[in-house]
């Protein structure tokens, strides 16, 4: 299917376009002194994880999203760290769930924070193989106060 192809590849060359303008604002925040970019915080937040599974939907694995509680304001730094974890999970979803997966994403606003899920209806996986990307996730959440949990679910995961 030409155009459903055309369709893929449009939003794969998007990601990358993102992921180019991301790392661009990482190398000025290390130039600049006080760890501030020149044109301010990044321009993703927690409101753009809604086009993440619109994306994800468009790029083969259906993606519901649902937002629980009532939003309430985290710093900037948070809220891109939230969004990279929510896309790195949604990517690797499409990797190794398999065909016919799903995937859902909340964010669930509580009196103690804010929580990212994501999880899938995909394949079970006997063992999970640790990589860069989950270091990645970990990583961001550590850096903004939170954890990271990925264990495979009876269903998928």
């Amino acid at each position: 299917d030409p155009a459903r192809a055309a369709e893929i590849l449009s939003g794969v060359e998007g990601s990358a376009r993102d992921a180019i303008h991301e790392l661009r604002q990482l190398l000025e925040t290390l130039r600049t002194p006080g760890g501030e970019t020149a044109d301010g915080a990044s321009t993703l937040g927690l409101d753009d994880i809604a086009e993440l599974a619109e994306a994800s939907t468009a790029a083969g694995l259906p993606t519901a999203y649902t937002v629980v509680g009532t939003p309430t304001a985290v710093p900037s730094v948070v809220a891109v760290n939230l969004y990279r974890i929510a896309q790195e999970s949604l990517t690797n979803a499409r990797r190794h769930a398999g065909p016919g997966a799903t995937a859902d994403v909340r964010v669930r606003y509580d009196d103690d924070g804010v929580e990212v899920e994501v999880v899938n209806t995909g394949r079970a996986i006997a063992q999970l193989r640790p990589g860069l990307g989950q270091l990645g996730m970990r990583e961001r959440a550590t850096a903004s106060g939170g954890t990271l949990e990925v264990a495979p679910r009876p269903s998928g995961g």
